[in-house]
């Protein structure tokens, strides 16, 4: 999933400040991430 290689669309979103210290290979970790991306793509599309 793009989201995952931390190289998506937010490249000017808060979120990817912190993106390169999580460690993208946790596949526990995964699918909290993709709620995260999702939740901050939904909020910047209005804007």
């Amino acid at each position: 999933m793009s989201v995952a290689d931390g190289k998506g669309h937010y490249s000017n979103g808060p979120v990817f400040s912190v993106a390169p210290m999580i460690d993208w290979t946790d596949g526990a970790n995964l699918l909290v991430i993709q709620q995260l991306f999702d939740a901050v793509a939904a909020y910047q599309i209005p804007n």
